[in-house]
């Protein structure tokens, strides 16, 4: 998180880019879904966006593959079912997602043992993330989702973005601000919203930072120039440096593995398990 807060990828993609990831040493959803989002938009500019992904070692070659992002590149086959269910291949949306975001609260309630409250909850969050995206996030690419869990780190990440117009400018008509960090301390707000769709309620964020809180996990999220950060029971926030900025919205959060298996070393795969 500290290194995606202090550098933030481009705002736009007007030129073709070559990006070589070969030495990268740690891909996760965030990497996954911020790659893919970026591709898509490449894409319809009619600009090409390569990347080189790392060939060793294997458990982040099989992360490439079971995460989606090697097939999305055109770079090699997947993602095949992984065999132990613990990574949830990026998807790409232009409607509700529900079965999607069903294969994460699966993937969470099942390494993390939820209570039937907080899964609830977790369900209800997750929906109005891709709700958000779809109702005014104005993303010519719709939102990408994708989510993993990591043994060594008995953690589980999931990661929702979209390359839309960010907080302020979807708030602004109901909620002006001019920065984009007055705008990411509203969006924490509980009843914020931009009121573009009966299906936005403005509970989204305040209850997933309900729960992150709750679990004793950590949460980031990036909008355009600001970013939001929830660590330790702390909650920060700031501006990117340099100019640089996320090209959209970003919700990426980890939770500790606490449900049963969660001491077992699944490593046969180890796509997942760094």
């Amino acid at each position: 998180m500290e290194r995606l807060r202090r550098k933030a990828p481009g705002a736009a993609v007007s030129e073709d880019v070559d990006l070589d990831l070969r030495n990268c040493h740690y891909l996760g959803p965030a990497a996954v879904v911020t790659l893919c989002a970026l591709r898509a938009k490449a894409d319809l500019a009619a600009k090409s966006f390569r990347i080189a992904l790392p060939e060793s070692p294997p458990p982040l070659t099989n992360y490439c593959r079971y995460s989606g992002l090697q097939r999305f590149f055109g770079l090699g086959p997947g993602p095949d079912a992984h065999p132990d269910n613990v990574t949830t291949p990026v998807r790409q949306f232009r409607t509700r997602p529900l079965s999607e975001l069903a294969e994460i609260s699966s993937l969470v309630r099942r390494q993390m043992g939820l209570s039937k409250s907080d899964e609830h909850y977790l369900n209800l969050t997750l929906i109005e993330l891709a709700q958000n995206v779809l109702d005014h996030a104005k993303s010519q690419v719709g939102g990408f989702l994708s989510a993993r869990a990591l043994s060594t780190e008995r953690q589980v990440r999931f990661a929702v973005a979209d390359l839309g117009i960010g907080f302020r400018e979807a708030l602004r008509l109901t909620h002006p601000v001019h920065r984009d960090l007055d705008a990411i301390r509203l969006a924490m707000t509980a009843n914020v919203s931009s009121k573009s769709s009966t299906h936005n309620l403005g509970q989204g964020l305040k209850l997933l930072r309900d729960i992150v809180l709750a679990n004793g996990g950590s949460m980031l999220l990036c909008s355009k120039g600001a970013w939001f950060e929830l660590l330790n029971g702390r909650e920060n926030v700031g501006v990117f440096l340099n100019g640089n900025e996320y090209p959209g919205v970003l919700a990426v959060v980890t939770l500790p593995v606490r449900g049963p298996g969660a001491d077992e070393d699944k490593d046969d795969h180890g796509d997942v398990w760094d």
